[in-house]
């Protein structure tokens, strides 16, 4: 019998994020994502979208699907089927407290990105309509494995113990395209709640605050440099590029610093991203306190290297980090380029795009 629409939906969704590693060479090289210092100049088409409003609408997504897929108590992986979304307020008091935590860090996370940051930033770049729409896609998909994977209602997932390499990379080649459900341990993601009271599993929700905080403080650096002078005044590069709005070429380009400037401080020092690699650090110390400590991973015999990676393809926090660095890491090496390219000798030779001292 076939899997219900939930699962495989639930399935289809974690393969698209799988494949998501494959499509980074054709974003680096093949186009840029339309929005902020790439967004189409003067573009006032119904194509085209308020940044703040398109960025609010794209992101809220995530945390609402989330919620309501983490508070759906069926089970996915049912033969007999089953709604997609049902939320229950009573499902949450009946997970273990460790997906709570992680549940309520989420949602934070969201609540500041869908709703804080674009109500209280200054007015962002317009944004062609494809972007939210493509950032609505990822978001629901998102939201609706990581509040399936923490409620536990995740298809069961195989078991990846091998005796043999050629084994274990079949198994990371089958996780890898693996979109039928597998009989196997049932509700993958519940932790046991005896980890609430171990250090490591607050050493990665630490971590998850310290990239939270760090994320923010780097964007706020740089919704600084958009802001206007208190009082509204108009400083002089500004008065300039009003001059010049004839239209020749060394104004368009006095018209794109009046509006970027190259960032320092914190970690701008070092990398040009720091706010992209202060998120990694958040969603990968998430990620780390969501698996380390279930059956899963705390086998008696030891995993091998390509038996924990067909096991952690199989887990929605992972697959959340690496279809997000996927994304975000070809942006990071254009905007690099683009910040090199604009600002010429102003911009440091020195800094790298996002890891210090490596890339």
């Amino acid at each position: 019998m076939a899997d219900s629409l939930p699962t495989t939906l639930y399935n289809l969704g974690a393969l698209s994020f799988r494949l998501s590693p494959l499509l980074a060479p054709i974003l680096i090289w093949g186009m840029d994502a339309p929005h902020g210092r790439f967004a189409p100049k003067n573009d006032q088409s119904w194509t085209s979208v308020h940044g703040n409003y398109g960025w609010l609408v794209m992101e809220i997504v995530s945390p609402l699907t989330f919620v309501a897929s983490l508070l759906t108590p069926f089970a996915l992986g049912n033969k007999h089927g089953g709604p997609i979304l049902r939320p229950t307020w009573d499902s949450f008091g009946t997970l273990p407290l460790p997906n709570r935590v992680l549940a309520v860090a989420f949602v934070l996370h969201y609540l500041h990105r869908a709703l804080i940051s674009p109500l209280t930033s200054p007015t962002r770049s317009r944004m062609h309509i494809s972007v939210p729409i493509s950032a609505i896609g990822f978001n629901l998909n998102n939201g609706f494995l990581l509040g399936a994977w923490l409620a536990g209602r995740s298809p069961p997932l195989p078991s990846t113990s091998s005796s043999s390499a050629a084994a274990a990379v079949g198994g990371a080649i089958k996780s890898f395209w693996n979109t039928q459900s597998t009989v196997g341990l049932g509700g993958p993601g519940l932790i046991p709640p005896s980890a609430i009271q171990h250090p490591l599993f607050w050493l990665g929700i630490a971590g998850w605050a310290i990239g939270f905080a760090g994320n923010i403080y780097h964007d706020e650096i740089l919704a600084n440099l958009r802001r206007k002078p208190r009082g509204g005044a108009t400083t002089t590069a500004t008065k300039a590029v009003e001059k010049k709005k004839s239209g020749d070429g060394k104004g368009k380009e006095d018209a794109v610093k009046s509006r970027y400037k190259v960032p320092h401080g914190a970690l701008f020092e070092y990398v040009s991203f720091p706010n992209y690699l202060c998120e990694w650090f958040e969603w990968a110390s998430f990620t780390f306190s969501a698996l380390y400590f279930l059956p899963l991973f705390q086998q008696q015999q030891p995993q091998t290297p390509l038996e924990t990676l067909s096991t952690l393809l199989q887990t929605p926090p992972f697959l959340f980090l690496l279809a997000e660095v996927s994304a975000m890491l070809p942006r990071a090496y254009k905007g690099h380029r683009w910040y090199r390219d604009t600002f010429g000798d102003e911009f440091p030779k020195d800094r790298k795009v996002v890891v210090p001292f490596v890339f």
